[in-house]
């Protein structure tokens, strides 16, 4: 059953989770899930999690301009143009939360 996506009545509403993880498995799918999502670098990871948390009791005119400050803020940073340069080198980025 591990990482099978749709059981039961989830096709009904597929917004409330994408896999069915087998219990046994449960915290080493965590972790790699975990690890797959800290990939795209420090800072994004934690301006997604603070655009995410901060926006669910802000009206979508509010969350649009706050996310927007955070991509504007991306932009600014080191991480930003190590990954830019990373993809164009068809290389792995080493982004250093800077």
């Amino acid at each position: 059953m591990e990482d099978t996506p749709h059981t039961r009545d989830c096709h009904k509403d597929p917004a409330l989770h994408n896999v069915v993880i087998d219990r046994k498995r449960l915290m080493e799918t965590a972790e790699r899930w975990a690890q797959r999502l800290a990939e795209p670098g420090p800072l994004a990871v934690r301006a997604a999690k603070e655009v995410m948390l901060k926006t669910m009791s802000m009206t979508l005119e509010e969350s649009l301009k706050l996310e927007w400050e955070k991509i504007m803020y991306l932009y600014t940073t080191a991480d930003w143009e190590e990954g830019r340069e990373a993809f164009i080198s068809r290389r792995k980025a080493n982004f250093q939360a800077k």
